[in-house]
């Protein structure tokens, strides 16, 4: 019996698709709504402990009160897709205009 092959193409539409119902479900389901709502909570929370604080006459530190999560999420493979990006940006804008002067020149007088 021969071996079927697997086309690469639609592996990847596959695997494409299945990132795109994940990412879907993600956003019918409210998981990204519910993050946000956890935050204003925590802005709320930080907002009635100010207000306390200001009744109770006690020292006002604005850091005690804020909470702000800076995660890095960088990596090879974003920092390579971020070079990748500057990378075809630069080439449509700069070296393409080029060749569009050079064709402007060369159909004008």
């Amino acid at each position: 019996m021969k071996k079927k092959k697997s086309n690469p193409f639609l592996l990847i539409l596959a695997i494409l698709f299945i990132i795109y119902i994940s990412f879907y479900i993600a956003g019918v389901s409210g998981y990204y709504e519910m993050k946000v709502n956890n935050e204003i909570v925590l802005t709320e929370e930080g907002i009635k402990e100010f207000e306390r604080d200001i009744k109770n006459n006690k020292n006002i530190d604005l850091k005690k009160y804020t909470k702000i999560d800076n995660k890095d999420y960088s990596c090879f493979a974003s920092n390579m897709g971020d070079s990748f990006s500057n990378f075809i940006s630069k080439l449509f804008t700069e070296e393409f205009g080029k060749f569009g002067k050079v064709l402007k020149k060369m159909f004008t007088n």
